[in-house]
């Protein structure tokens, strides 16, 4: 017995109302947005769950396994081994003022500093915990920040986000930024130096590793194919061009994710070092 099918004319129909629908939306584009402002746009940030972080025991978080990634604004999880693809648009550098742990019950940042800023230069390093203390008790960190576009399976635009990374994973963020710097495009018999970071899709996966003696969860790190979905550049460019021309608000790490990094503080390295010692960043 034959399936019956949908008419042709009925299909015809919702074809043409879907491309009415459609045109109206491109004729549109934008409207109800105009006073949406910095302020009122969270950036999420996209973070390695480690066995300190809050989420590990909030049952309502699938998939909360260290070692995963999550998506902190909508406690999306990631698994750590496949890792998610990612097109970096912006970096930069700042520290971040923290009081000291246990003092009080503040959950913010006492301050953040530009990387131009001197702050480092009126610290003093504790050898009992590697941190860089200020006169008043309070300490600086100093912090990595990989804007980005995730990609869905078709590598496609999924979301914007903020990798930070600090600590032992500043190693991770120098490797990234030098694949990024000495990346060389070759497509259509053309060589093309120094090409925009948002040229090529990266991987970023995590693995285990020992840290100062403690197990933690990094960063793994692997350049992949270039760019070639047009949709997705432009979502990409715009993400770049928008931060660059202000138009990109960054909220501070809040307590919870400084938690998560304390079991991981270790002595910083210096840059011969880092290239000897990382692991985890494939080219």
């Amino acid at each position: 017995m034959a399936t019956k099918g949908i008419p042709a004319t009925k299909k015809s129909t919702a074809v043409a109302e879907v491309d009415e629908a459609l045109e109206l939306i491109i004729q549109n584009v934008g409207d109800g947005l105009g006073n949406v402002t910095t302020q009122d746009i969270l950036i999420p940030r996209f973070q390695i769950l480690q066995p300190m972080s809050p989420e590990i025991s909030d049952k309502t978080v699938k998939g909360n396994t260290p070692g995963n990634i999550i998506n902190k604004a909508n406690k999306e999880t990631f698994d750590g081994e496949a890792g998610i693809r990612v097109v970096p648009c912006e970096f930069f550098r700042n520290y971040v003022e923290w009081e000291k742990r246990g003092q009080t019950s503040r959950k913010a940042p006492v301050n953040t500093y530009p990387a131009t800023s001197d702050i480092m230069s009126k610290t003093k390093k504790d050898e009992k915990d590697n941190l860089n203390y200020l006169p008043n008790g309070n300490y600086i960190e100093e912090v990595a920040n990989h804007l980005v576009v995730v990609l869905d399976e078709d590598d496609l635009p999924l979301s914007k986000a903020l990798i930070t990374m600090k600590v032992s994973q500043m190693k991770k963020s120098r490797m990234w930024l030098y694949m990024q710097k000495t990346a060389i495009l070759k497509v259509a018999g053309r060589v093309i130096q120094n090409p925009p970071s948002y040229s090529f899709i990266y991987k970023l996966g995590t693995t285990l590793e020992q840290v100062g003696g403690n197990p933690v969860h990094s960063w793994v790190i692997e350049r992949l194919d270039m760019v070639s979905n047009k949709d997705t550049l432009e979502s990409c460019i715009s993400f770049a061009k928008s931060f660059q021309q202000g138009e990109v608000g960054i909220a501070p790490d809040h307590d919870e994710e400084q938690q998560e990094e304390m079991a991981d503080v270790t002595p910083n390295s210096n840059s011969a070092q880092d290239a000897e010692e990382i692991s985890g960043v494939k080219f």
